[in-house]
């Protein structure tokens, strides 16, 4: 038969194992909440997203208007070479507005090409900053999914872990629980310790003949008289 000590000390390791799978999945769900990775690429990719959209509306602009005076330009020609004006200042003053946007049209063309090079630089970097956002943001998926499975495991070791110290609870003597639940939250969950080779398995201090006897007989609980723990040889 199991002595007191000893049935404190298996629902010891009990507790531990149920403190590590605890402690575990705390950290998982900080884990789980913590997206920081995907926010600071977002971060990063959002301006260079708003970039290429200005380029890609400063070349729109640029485009729309040299498209308009080419219209003009079409418009002003058909009427220059038409025959329809006969009026000679008329039709100089056409051949003059034709000419102005002749040299309108060739710098809004520059212009469109210069806005086209910007646009496609801006647009390049959109790409490169989008691909390094998806693998950033699949990675995190992958990782989310693994600490999910991870996270119900450790769920489902606490319930039968659960299930283990209720069991163990019911050779626990009711006396000795609040004495075993004391020591363990004022020393680090190490209530209980083996006396081995004539020590105390928690500070490492020889207990006197008589304790260590007491130990033996199991009938009551015996704490080292250094660091106060309960101990045990089972």
């Amino acid at each position: 038969m199991m002595s007191r000590a000893g049935y404190l000390l298996k629902l010891q390791r009990i507790d531990s194992q149920m403190d590590r799978h605890k402690k575990r999945l705390s950290e998982i769900i900080l884990l789980l909440e913590d997206n920081k990775s995907v926010q600071q690429s977002l971060s990063r990719l959002a301006p260079i997203k708003a970039a290429a959209e200005s380029a890609r509306r400063a070349h729109s602009l640029i485009r729309d208007e040299f498209e308009a005076f080419e219209d003009k330009r079409k418009a002003r020609e058909a009427r220059l070479y038409g025959g329809t004006v006969k009026n000679p200042k008329e039709l100089q003053d056409l051949n003059d507005e034709v000419a102005s946007l002749v040299r309108r049209l060739s710098t809004l063309e520059h212009q469109q090409l210069e806005a086209m090079l910007v646009q496609d630089d801006a647009e390049a970097l959109e790409e490169r900053a989008n691909c390094d956002h998806s693998k950033i943001e699949s990675e995190w998926h992958m990782t989310r999914h693994d600490l999910s499975d991870e996270k119900l495991e450790h769920e489902r070791e606490i319930a039968q872990l659960d299930f283990e110290r209720e069991t163990a609870l019911e050779s626990v003597l009711s006396e000795d629980l609040p004495i075993y639940e004391k020591l363990r939250s004022g020393k680090k969950g190490m209530a209980v310790v083996l006396l081995e080779n004539g020590v105390c398995g928690g500070c490492g201090m020889a207990p006197s003949l008589s304790r260590a006897q007491n130990v033996r007989t199991g009938l009551d609980l015996i704490r080292c008289g250094n660091c106060s723990r309960i101990m045990s040889l089972d």
